[in-house]
């Protein structure tokens, strides 16, 4: 059976044709305008469902990712390198229709859940969390819409005719492709109108904050910390220049855990207590150990160890030697 000429042609990709452990990279592959940091859950195994419309001068995404753990998910962050080389000069308007999505701008933060529909401004910074979910964009030139739109970036579609919005793209999800070419001037004219109308209003509200936000930053920063607690470069300007947050930011995420580098100091700690605790190499040193984890001054490193733990690595290790003999 051939398709129909006159019927928008419908784009649809997805992860499963690739193994678990490789289906974040198949689809990541294909979305250049974002850095990406997945969470184990999300890394080891990512079942994302999309499929794409164009319609006049609009993109319309549906995207649904399935995972059997709500503790699954990954960050993307638009940086300005990106908007300079790639020159997305797009808005796009999302529909969170399941899960929830934490997103910050440089002057807001705010949790999207079900139902939220917000804009995205592709030409400014912005960065966000998401876990499991259904999402439906509307990809938008910027020459369509008024200057004032700018003023939308991060915040959620409240007012007016955004209930409308809402609908109709939940109704152009369904019915884009039983359309024809020749319907396509109506439903683009009348989807610009919407828009217009929509960010016309001022958004509602002062910026969010959000403790929900503030721990998924954190959790992005730990992840980031376990993936280079080996380097000796692991500092806090190296954390912030990498994540993308300010030194005060930073700060303030650890200041009940002691500090940044209190926290980095704990998690090396943790490592190389169970490097003492499994193993079986006689002939290594406690020293040795230290040094892997970043403690060149053995005493220090005892000392910090046993006020940890309650016992000394000398303990540790000779315990872990009977044990094994």
């Amino acid at each position: 059976m051939t398709s129909d000429p006159s019927r928008l042609q419908v784009e649809r990709f997805a992860t499963d044709d690739a193994s678990p452990n490789e289906q974040f990279e198949a689809w990541t592959s294909g979305v250049p305008f974002f850095d990406f940091d997945p969470s184990e859950g999300a890394r080891t195994s990512f079942d994302m469902r999309c499929q794409h419309v164009s319609f006049g001068p609009f993109v319309l995404e549906n995207r649904v990712w399935h995972h059997p753990s709500s503790t699954a998910d990954f960050s993307a962050e638009r940086r300005p390198r990106h908007i300079r080389v790639d020159q997305h000069d797009y808005v796009c308007f999302n529909l969170q229709v399941c899960g929830a999505l934490a997103l910050q701008t440089r002057s807001t933060s705010h949790i999207k859940h079900a139902g939220d529909l917000y804009v995205l401004d592709y030409g400014n910074p912005f960065e966000y969390e998401v876990a499991p979910g259904h999402e439906i964009a509307l990809a938008v030139p910027r020459a369509l819409l008024p200057p004032s739109l700018e003023r939308h970036h991060g915040h959620s579609l409240t007012q007016g005719p955004a209930a409308l919005l809402r609908d109709h793209l939940l109704s152009l999800r369904e019915n884009l492709p039983r359309l024809t070419a020749d319907d396509m001037p109506y439903v683009v004219d009348a989807t610009t109108q919407l828009l217009i109308a929509c960010v016309r209003i001022k958004p509602d509200g002062l910026p969010e904050t959000s403790g929900v936000v503030q721990d998924l930053l954190t959790r992005r920063v730990r992840r980031y910390m376990d993936t280079h607690l080996l380097h000796v470069d692991l500092t806090p300007d190296r954390i912030c220049k990498d994540v993308g947050l300010s030194r005060a930011k930073l700060y303030e995420l650890f200041a009940g855990a002691g500090g940044v580098m209190r926290e980095i100091r704990q998690r090396r700690l943790d490592l190389a207590h169970q490097a003492l605790s499994t193993t079986r190499d006689r002939r290594e040193k406690i020293r040795t150990i230290a040094q892997r984890f970043g403690f060149t001054d053995e005493k220090y490193f005892s000392r910090i160890f046993k006020a940890r733990f309650g016992y000394s690595p000398s303990e540790t290790f000779e315990q872990t030697r009977i044990s094994s003999s």
